[in-house]
């Protein structure tokens, strides 16, 4: 995470002087998050430069609010056994 961290503020650096990232939340076994994310809150899309994965809020705190509030996501058995190969 702290590697990520670190990649995007050089590369908001590049566009901004002053830049603070903060994590505000991480979601585990939610690989899709990001997915629905983008889909969700594609209104909110806040290009810098030639980046696409940012998004500027008027209110940040409904959006986490709706992230806190998603199911962890938990593969059935039977999901997990469709990912096993034969062999």
């Amino acid at each position: 995470m702290e590697e990520r961290i670190a990649e995007v503020q050089r590369d908001v650096r590049v566009h901004y002087s002053d830049v603070a990232v903060n994590l505000l939340g991480l979601w585990e076994h939610r690989g899709n998050v990001e997915l629905y994310f983008k889909h969700r809150y594609q209104p909110f899309n806040y290009r810098i430069g030639k980046l696409t994965e940012y998004f500027a809020f008027p209110f940040v705190k409904a959006v986490l609010n709706d992230l806190y509030g998603m199911e962890p996501k938990v593969l059935s058995a039977a999901l997990v056994g469709c990912d096993r190969r034969s062999g």
